[in-house]
């Protein structure tokens, strides 16, 4: 009977040591190195709609086109929108990413 009870023991341990490792790997998972154009896009992208394009800004209707991207592009460069000087760079980046203005 102790002989019988060995194998199952070692068969519930190398069981438990590999679901561990399988849901270790779920738990915790790795993550991708951030574009950084992906990520001044985005921010570019989020400022636009919240300093630029909300309903009560200059443009509530949005950038929607080039023509638009252009004038609101020079506004910004302008210094017409309340705009520290990174967002400056990202909101232009944006335009630029997404209008080629």
């Amino acid at each position: 009977m102790a002989n019988a009870a060995k194998p199952n023991i070692a068969l519930a341990l190398q069981s438990g040591s590999q679901s561990g490792s399988q849901s270790g790997s779920g738990t915790f998972p790795t993550r991708q190195p951030r574009d950084p154009a992906v990520e001044a896009h985005n921010r570019g992208k989020s400022l636009v709609s919240k300093k630029i394009a909300c309903k009560k800004c200059a443009h509530p209707g949005g950038v929607k086109d080039a023509a638009t991207a252009r004038d609101v592009a020079a506004k910004v460069r302008a210094g017409e929108f309340d705009l520290k000087d990174q967002e400056r760079q990202l909101v232009l980046f944006y335009l630029n990413n997404r209008f080629g203005v």
